[in-house]
């Protein structure tokens, strides 16, 4: 029996069955629509007021042991070579495995959402992944993805099973659909500290960020920030929770290839056309998924989650 026809998906919702990493699920309604792939728990796709989002390049290499090129790819459990430079694959496992659908939900008029929830445990990988012991024993991870009429909300959450409290990375590395990227403006960074990877530094600025030029930073925010891009604008926030600790400010990365690099990349397809601007926990902010009964009772696990929350402003914000 599929995921779908255990779960009886809802009219909204349809499974495109291609095989492999291109198995998707495509969520739609009047309000917005979004693609989530079983590869990588990855969203791909969000259509929101009419217009894609999200982007996902045309080069995207959709093979087992490659991760997806665009959308929202799921960073876990250490991010890029993890604190020591030394993990491989880049990025951790989660985005080269196949999730498992877990559930659904809709809620009725007049705060009309919709989402679609995935779950992935070390049991779940394929051999290739499994048989290299870096997954954190006896943690799973479920991702929800969550759309209404103005937003779409990812929350990745890391469950613990273990006695002890588990020490891990992640991001949700968000590629935002832009008309060039050079024109592209980030607001809320301004005197903000950040670590800059290109030119191994850390510093505060009050200028904008130079894209056309090659940018990685991480940002200790606090709020969220604003991407204006011409006419269409994102507040774009990440929110760290625990069971036992209340919600707080996640990092912000920002990230793209720029002129020189760019090209070279095989699977970016044209690096002009995108902005990453991901939620993430990484190196001293790090999460620490708690052990079971932190928060507590006698609830058999603890957890952790990193949420990322993507809204469209309202026209008249603007200008």
């Amino acid at each position: 029996m599929s995921d779908a026809e255990e779960f009886q998906l809802p009219e909204w919702a349809q499974l495109i069955d291609q095989g492999g990493p291109r198995e998707r699920y495509v969520a739609a309604t009047p309000m917005g629509e979004f693609t989530v792939h079983t590869h990588g728990g990855q969203v791909t796709s969000w259509v929101g007021h009419g217009r894609e989002r999200l982007w996902t390049s045309e080069t995207a290499e959709y093979a087992v042991g490659k991760a997806i090129r665009g959308g929202i790819p799921v960073i876990f459990p250490w991010f890029a070579n993890g604190p020591g430079g030394e993990r491989k694959p880049s990025h951790g496992l989660a985005r080269l495995a196949t999730w498992e659908l877990a559930g659904w939900g809709s809620t009725d008029e007049p705060d009309d959402t919709m989402d679609l929830q995935f779950d992935l445990g070390e049991q779940d990988l394929d051999p290739s992944l499994r048989n290299t012991g870096d997954w954190p024993s006896g943690v799973r991870a479920h991702v929800q993805v969550e759309i209404g009429a103005d937003a779409l909300i990812i929350r990745l959450t890391l469950v613990n099973y273990t006695d002890e409290p588990v020490s891990c990375e992640a991001a949700l590395h968000t590629y935002l659909a832009v008309a060039d990227v050079e024109d592209a403006v980030i607001e809320g960074l301004d005197g903000v500290r950040f670590y800059d990877k290109v030119a191994r530094r850390e510093d505060v600025t009050d200028q904008p960020v130079p894209f056309g030029d090659e940018v990685d930073r991480i940002y200790e925010t606090k709020e969220p920030v604003v991407l204006r891009d011409g006419t269409h604008s994102l507040r774009v926030g990440g929110e760290l929770g625990s069971s036992d600790a209340g919600p707080r400010p996640a990092q912000t990365v920002v990230w793209n290839p720029g002129r020189d690099k760019g090209p070279g990349i095989a699977d970016i397809s044209d690096w002009r056309g995108f902005v990453c601007i991901e939620a993430a926990a990484i190196g001293v902010d790090a999460l620490v998924i708690p052990p079971p009964g932190s928060g507590g009772g006698d609830v058999p696990f603890g957890f952790s989650t990193l949420t990322q929350t993507l809204t469209v402003l309202p026209t008249e914000q603007l200008r």
